[in-house]
């Protein structure tokens, strides 16, 4: 039934737009929330939704829904925001090309199972027991599985399915505290050893000293350096920070801005890569991309629109 709705759409927006795209999202999830070291609160979610596109004489409008049956009147308004829209250069969506191997974010032993969950939280508050001076400020486990169609008028039909898996712990011991978590499409993550390392953490970090105002080398977790560094470079290479004069690396391209050492790569094929996949938010066959090369600043990232508008290919990097 909601496949068929997706071919209707196609259909429909076809009689009033050049070109129609359509992702359908369906996802259903369960999670528990600790309070110190008791379960606090369950919750389970399914959810589905539609996000559609139209294209007309190279103006772009999308809407989107959460529930199916009212496709029509999400339609419309796509259609009516196009009309509002500015023309920008317009090359046409993607069309189909062979798509092969499983989806790279999918386990499929992953099913949203609120004992699996409890069994999670039940790990981490034993890891944490390991450092008894730390008490347990809060925490939770979480699992979910969800899939994508993507269809278009050229003829792309891509489905994508994936899954995750996450837990986390927050202690505290007199005025220090604890965190750790991680996050896996599978069922492989040691929640014992993330009460362990939360609860570690606030132990040893007891009897902090004051240091002098300097200058000091920085040694920072992997968690810690991807939180810090991650969110401002995904922004910085972005080809539409760079169109709209956002980034701090606009004038950067092919020049030195980090240690020789250091290499960035986006890679969607990486195994069991949280965000890892076969195509973009747009239909386009992703691709390894090396950001920083030896140092150097080897290229930004684009989906289609910013690509059009820049003169430059889409990178696979559309994103919803």
């Amino acid at each position: 039934m909601s496949e068929e709705i997706v071919d209707d759409i196609i259909r429909a927006g076809r009689a009033h737009a050049d070109e129609v795209e359509v992702a359908l999202l369906e996802s259903e999830s369960v999670s528990i929330e600790l309070k110190q070291s008791h379960p606090a609160h369950a919750g389970e979610s399914h959810g589905t939704g539609l996000i559609i596109r139209v294209i007309h004489e190279g103006k772009i409008g999308s809407s989107s829904t959460s529930t199916l049956t009212n496709w029509r009147n999400c339609l419309d308004s796509a259609i009516a925001s196009a009309h509002l829209a500015e023309p920008i250069p317009w090359r046409g969506l993607p069309g189909p090309v062979p798509i092969e191997g499983p989806s790279l974010s999918f386990d499929s032993s992953v099913r949203p199972d609120p004992d699996v969950a409890l069994t999670y939280c039940k790990e981490l508050l034993a890891g944490a027991t390991e450092f008894p001076e730390a008490a347990v400020v809060g925490g939770g486990a979480g699992l979910s599985r969800g899939s994508v169609l993507l269809a278009n008028s050229a003829g792309i039909r891509y489905v994508e399915e994936h899954t995750s898996v996450s837990a986390s712990l927050e202690a505290i011991a007199d005025h220090s505290t604890g965190f750790e978590y991680d996050r896996s499409v599978s069922a492989d993550i040691d929640a014992c050893a993330i009460g362990r390392r939360a609860a570690e953490l606030a132990a040893t970090s007891r009897n902090g000293l004051p240091i002098e105002t300097g200058t000091y080398d920085l040694l920072l977790s992997p968690h810690a350096f991807a939180s810090l560094c991650a969110p401002l470079l995904k922004q910085a290479v972005n080809g539409r920070s760079v169109l709209m004069g956002r980034s701090f690396l606009a004038d950067k391209l092919g020049t030195q801005i980090a240690p020789e050492h250091l290499m960035v790569v986006d890679d969607p094929f990486y195994p069991g890569g949280l965000g890892s996949t076969r195509f973009d938010a747009e239909g386009v066959p992703t691709r390894k991309n090396t950001i920083i090369d030896s140092g150097y600043l080897n290229t930004f990232t684009y989906d289609l629109k910013t690509g059009y508008r820049c003169g430059h290919e889409s990178t696979g990097n559309a994103s919803r």
